[in-house]
């Protein structure tokens, strides 16, 4: 009877401990589970959020004296991400002389949450994630052999470089234009851009049916022949808070 009562004990135990630790798995992944819901929410809110801050920037270029936008972080952290360049240049069929090259260097404004990113870069939001990166907004660039217009859209941050905490307001105000090249006469054009986020900048470009592109590193560069072209620059500072 003390063996027959030991064995019922010993079974009780180790079923109870598997029930445990059951429990235990089934629980500790239902917590990752809601984590990741939450995380994915939190990222779809702050592009929408962005979105809006490109809306209002593309204002503020179009001549706004300068808008506010309020950008929910959900523990998150907004910062100046790292430099991107844009360089463009051209030479006129048949006149070698009448070439023209430019670089513009500006800071893009990245949210960080996790492994996630969301930024923007002189109009393009671009979402990026462990498995790549994605522009989920087109800047308004044009590039067919009947027209290439750029509108850069150039940012600075005039203080601090990161936030954090549920929230925060971003302030744009242009500070400058430039008009770079402005002609209707048919060009050989080259279009680079170097950044962090390369591949997504590829994708993009090499949808163009006009253009001809590369990667080398963190580098794209695109080639097309175009009848008219228009590159033109518009300085933006931002701030936080």
């Amino acid at each position: 009877m003390a063996d027959r009562g030991q064995s019922e004990a010993v079974g009780f135990a180790t079923v109870f401990g598997i029930v445990l630790l059951t429990l235990t798995v089934v629980a500790a992944g239902g917590v990752a589970g809601l984590e990741d819901v939450r995380s994915h929410q939190q990222l779809s809110n702050t592009q929408r959020s962005f979105a809006v801050l490109a809306d209002n920037a593309d204002a503020v270029a179009a001549g706004a004296p300068s808008r506010a936008t309020q950008m929910r972080l959900g523990g998150g952290t907004l910062a100046i991400g790292d430099t991107v360049e844009i360089a463009v240049s051209g030479t006129a069929v048949g006149n070698a002389s009448r070439s023209f090259s430019h670089t513009e260097t500006y800071e893009p404004l990245v949210y960080s949450l996790g492994d996630s990113q969301v930024g923007y870069s002189s109009g393009a939001l671009v979402r990026a994630e462990r498995d790549g990166a994605v522009l989920f907004r087109e800047p308004a660039f044009v590039l067919t052999n009947e027209t290439v217009l750029l509108p850069l859209l150039s940012t600075t941050h005039t203080d601090r470089t990161a936030v954090g905490g549920s929230s925060t307001l971003v302030r744009t105000v242009r500070t400058d234009r430039e008009l770079v090249r402005a002609n209707r006469s048919t060009y050989d054009v080259t279009v680079s851009v170097t950044s962090p986020r390369a591949a997504a900048w590829e994708d993009w470009l090499a949808d163009r049916t006009a253009t001809t592109c590369s990667r080398t590193g963190s580098t794209v560069t695109c080639t097309l022949r175009t009848q008219r072209l228009f590159v033109s620059v518009d300085h933006v500072a931002v701030s936080f808070g």
